[in-house]
């Protein structure tokens, strides 16, 4: 890390809880992270994060003595984001992206009997976001085809 960068991550002492405070990418990337005034810190921009959070749904987090009202992405965006993620990882972060791919075809397994029109919502803003977005998804995919290959066959065809 370089002690010259301000800190987009922040932990509670004495407790397993660590917070990342991310921004959407916006432009070329860049070393410095985003400053956000209203919380007076540094978020790091995140490539393709402006998909995953562009239509959330409210949730329920339920703890031991309280709840609270949170905004999650939907998950066939969460699905394919994990997609996208896996190609722009670098060589060093291989296993990384093998689980991301995992991951994404999970959730897609689940929503190819239970929201297929969510899922066919969302590959097409994805697939009108440029050519790099359609060039990761369709080269995720295709490491797919081996071991998914119904997901992918059905992911296609949308």
């Amino acid at each position: 890390l370089d002690p010259r960068q301000a800190s987009t991550s922040f932990r509670v002492r004495g407790q397993d809880l660590r917070v990342d405070l991310l921004t959407p990418l916006v432009g070329k990337p860049s070393k410095r992270g985003v400053f956000v005034p209203v919380l007076n810190a540094v978020a790091e921009p995140l490539p393709f994060l402006d998909y995953l959070v562009d239509a959330p749904v409210a949730a329920v987090v339920v703890g031991k003595r309280s709840q609270a009202l949170i905004n999650v992405p939907l998950p066939e965006r969460f699905a394919l984001h994990k997609l996208l993620v896996a190609e722009s990882r670098s060589s060093a972060f291989a296993t990384k992206a093998v689980k991301d791919r995992q991951q994404a075809m999970q959730v897609l397994s689940v929503l190819m009997d239970d929201a297929p029109d969510g899922v066919a919502v969302a590959k097409s803003d994805l697939m009108t976001r440029g050519k790099s977005w359609t060039s990761k998804l369709e080269t995720a995919l295709r490491k797919c085809g081996k071991s998914h290959p119904d997901i992918v066959d059905w992911i296609k065809t949308l």
